[in-house]
């Protein structure tokens, strides 16, 4: 009876350290892919950011150019007073 015991054990104890084994490796390669996703996300990060700067250079000039035309167009207006006015 204590032969098929430690049989029965040794059997169970080594499904179980091969069990432990497979589960290390998908843990293992869980972290990689979430070290790769950090990474990816980073990237993404940094490009967002270079795209909200650039947005806003060119909402600045956007907003530039909309005083120069409400500029000009006030300037045309009073041009074509003065030429209006004898």
């Amino acid at each position: 009876m204590k032969i098929i015991l430690r049989e029965w054990y040794g059997y169970h104890w080594h499904k179980s350290q091969h069990e432990l084994t497979d589960a290390r490796e998908g843990v293992k390669g869980q972290e990689i892919r979430l070290q790769e996703a950090r990474e990816a996300h980073a990237r993404t990060q940094v490009e967002y950011n270079e795209f909200r700067e650039r947005l806003s250079g060119l909402r600045r000039a956007t907003q530039c150019w909309h005083r120069q035309a409400s500029e000009l167009h006030t300037q045309r207006g009073e041009v074509s007073r003065e030429l209006a006015v004898p």
